[in-house]
């Protein structure tokens, strides 16, 4: 049985570890998150709709990216097609 001090420390490692790929507005969202997590009146299950709404967040700005990088792409490919002609 996984007890609340386990998962919170489980919970601070993990993000730990993302906060090394975070983008400098993400890290904001990370300290709300530790700084939850090391508070005592705060219950898990809020820590953890953090963590969704952050997750949410990261892949929609991943979509994002990937579609500037197809349209970049595009973009030069079209840009070297048009010099060599």
């Amino acid at each position: 049985q996984v007890t609340a001090a386990i998962a919170k420390s489980r919970a601070a490692s993990l993000l730990k570890e993302g906060l090394r790929f975070a983008g400098v507005s993400d890290r904001v969202r990370f300290d709300a998150v530790f700084l939850a997590l090391s508070g005592k009146k705060v219950g898990f299950e809020k820590v953890i709709k953090m963590i969704d709404g952050m997750v949410a967040s990261l892949q929609t700005e991943q979509a994002d990216d990937d579609a500037k990088k197809e349209y970049c792409v595009t973009t030069l490919d079209k840009s070297d097609d048009t010099k060599k002609s």
